[in-house]
Parts: structure tokens; sequence; C-alpha cells
């Protein structure tokens, strides 16, 4: 192979024996680099290139070899060769490098690809040919190809993004789904809320409705009933033997005697008689006189 022999001394790197490099070469061209003691725990790469936006990096190895790639020896011009070492020290990661050494690339002999195929020259540039593409403005290679599953995950993002929702601070999905039926108890929550009442501490709801009219009738009646009342000998009535049921408080005027008979004071229960007839007697109002 033909060696391009070279030295590390420091961040230079030097010519130590030179020799002619030829485009068109394949696999034959080689670097052979020795390096100072102060480079000894890096990982050393080679850097080459024949244009800065076509770089490439090869590994040397212990021998300190690096096998010149073909790509930077294809036409006749100059090579240029770089190397940088890395290493870690306690978890730090740490990089050096070198300047850069231009190197001479003389014109060869093998031409593009033409040379050693023996095929006639249109049907070796039509073969070169077959293996480019047009060029577009404002367009270049590139390595990332542009798949069929790419474009039909591109052609699905509209319909993928439909099923999305906008994410709001502070919210997240929930799997309680908010239901119509949940929409449309709320929205009637205001008409029943409307058909209840507050509750009270003792009191409950009750099948006998308290009308108005009951109220009007019972609030004719004295809160407290009057001294002629409470005591049975003040009360003067003709006895007769009408009873107390045909009696009605409600429509009696006092425009004629009514008489009742009451029992026994000493023996009946008299003020409980007249508790319960308490309404009909405020109503009918006789005269009081001594018995």
């Amino acid at each position: 192979m033909n060696t391009l022999y070279l030295c590390c001394e420091n961040n230079r790197i030097l010519v130590d024996k030179e020799t002619d490099l030829y485009s068109g070469s394949l696999n034959f061209d080689r670097i052979s680099v020795s390096f100072g003691t102060d480079w000894a725990d890096f990982k050393k790469t080679a850097v080459f290139y024949a244009c800065p936006e076509s770089v490439y990096n090869v590994e040397i190895d212990n021998d300190g070899l690096a096998v010149i790639p073909y790509e930077v020896l294809t036409v006749d011009g100059y090579l240029h060769i770089g190397i940088y070492g890395e290493k870690t020290e306690d978890t730090l990661s740490i990089r050096r490098t070198t300047s850069i050494l231009r190197i001479r690339i003389r014109a060869g002999s093998f031409i593009g690809g033409l040379t050693p195929s023996g095929k006639d020259v249109y049907s070796q540039l039509q073969e070169m040919l077959d293996k480019k593409v047009d060029k577009v403005e404002g367009k270049g290679l590139s390595a990332n190809d542009f798949t069929d599953e790419y474009k039909k995950t591109l052609d699905d993002l509209d319909t993928d993004l439909d099923k999305k929702v906008d994410k709001v601070t502070g919210k997240g999905l929930s799997t309680n789904d908010f239901t119509n039926t949940y929409k449309e108890t709320l929205d009637g929550l205001d008409t029943a809320l409307g058909k209840k009442v507050d509750k009270v501490t003792g009191k409950g709801l009750s099948t006998e409705d308290y009308t108005t009219a009951e109220k009007t009738k019972l609030g004719k009646y004295p809160a407290t009933p009057p001294e002629s009342l409470k005591n049975p000998k003040t009360i003067g009535f003709e006895y007769s033997e009408e009873t107390l049921s045909s009696l009605d408080p409600v429509s009696y005027d006092g425009s004629e005697e009514k008489t009742v008979v009451l029992p026994d004071c000493t023996t009946g229960d008299i003020n409980g008689l007249l508790t319960e007839y308490y309404a009909f007697l405020c109503e009918i109002t006789p005269e009081e006189k001594e018995v």
C-alpha cells in the first residue's frame, strides 16, 4: 500500500515522510501517524475531505494506521487531513483537535469509472447517468429518504388531528365523559330546585294541607280563652236537651238563644269539655251572669 507518514506533536500535524497521492485510487492509500505520550488515553480519528461539504471520518487503529477514503481521491486537487481525539474523565467528555494538513492529489489514470469496464464509452456514460438525478433549484440530496411510510403518515395527519383536542393549562383528559344526559340534567337543575323547599330542623313534609280558608277560620279565635270559660260557674245558659254536636260555631251569629247541656262539674271533666268546644263558645259569646 502507498503510505503517507505523519507525526502529531501536541496539537499540530506534520508530514514525517512524503509520498505522492493520485486520483482514482481505491483502498490503496493510507496514513501512518506517530503520537506523543500526551495522546495515549485518547481514541483517535482521522478527518479527510477534498471539499468542506463532504467530510469523512476514519478511526485510527492501535498501530496508527487509517485508510484514505476513495471518495476524496476521485479527482486531482488537494486533500485535507486532520486528527481529533476523545476521552472521558470522571463523566466529563474531553476532545482535542489538530491543525489541518493540505496534501496535493495529482491526476491519476483512472478517470470517472470508464477505464476499467471494457464497455464502450456510450454504455459507460449511460450507466453513470442512471445513477444521477436531475437538479432542482433550491433542493439537494438527502440521506433521509422520503419513504411511502412517511408519505402515508403525512397524508393521515389531518385525520389524526381531528381526533385531538387543544391543550389547556391546568386541565387534562378525563375518563368520565360529559354526556348529553348529564348536560340535560344540569340544564334542568334550576327548574328542579324551584320545586323544592329549604329544610328546617324539627319540621317535615305533611300530607295534611293547611289551606288559606282554615287559616282564616282559626284567625277569628282569641289566643287565650276568656275568664268566663275558665270558671264553669260563671256561664249562664238555660239547660235543654240540645246536643253540642248540633251547634255550628261558624254560622251562629248570636241572634237567637242557644242552650247546651253541660256535665256535672263535680263528676265530669268540665275544663276538657270547654277546651274541646272552645271555638264554639267563643263564637256565641253568651251574657255572663252569676249562677
